[in-house]
C-alpha cells in the first residue's frame, strides 16, 4: 500500500503543501468550499482544517483511523480532562486546610500538594 505525503502540512490558501515546499511544488490537495454559497474564506478554513487534522494525527497510522478504533479517544480525553479538574479542586480545598499546618510531614505534603496544582495549571 502506498503512504501519504509524510507530515507536516502547511495550507497556503486554499492549497495543502507539505510544510517545506517551495513555490514550484505540486499541491498534495486543494479544498473547496461546500454548496452554492461557499466563499473563498470558508475554502481556506477548510484548508486550514484539513491541514490541522493531519497534522495533529500524524502519529496514528491511516489503518487506525479507518478501523474507527480511535473513536473514542476525543471521549476519553473528555473525561479524564473533567477528572482532572474534579481532583485539582479537592486537591485545592484540601490545601486550604492544610495550609498553615507545623508538622515536618504536613509541611512537605502542602509542598507537593503546591507543586501539583502549579503543574497542572500549567498544562490546562
Amino acid at each position: 500500500m502506498m503512504e501519504h505525503t509524510k507530515e507536516p502540512w502547511r495550507a497556503d490558501g486554499r492549497y495543502i503543501l507539505p510544510a517545506g515546499a517551495d513555490h514550484h511544488t505540486v499541491a498534495i490537495a486543494s479544498a473547496r468550499s461546500y454548496g452554492e454559497d461557499g466563499t473563498d474564506a470558508e475554502r481556506d478554513a477548510n484548508a486550514r482544517r484539513i491541514v490541522a487534522c493531519v497534522n495533529a494525527l500524524a502519529h496514528i497510522s491511516t489503518e487506525q483511523l479507518e478501523s474507527g478504533e480511535m473513536l473514542h479517544v476525543g471521549q476519553a480525553l473528555a473525561d479524564v480532562t473533567r477528572q482532572r479538574d474534579q481532583l485539582l479542586a479537592a486537591l485545592e480545598a484540601l490545601l486550604a486546610v492544610f495550609e498553615y499546618q507545623k508538622e515536618p510531614e504536613k509541611i512537605e505534603a502542602v509542598k507537593q500538594a503546591r507543586a501539583a496544582i502549579i503543574t497542572a495549571k500549567e498544562r490546562s
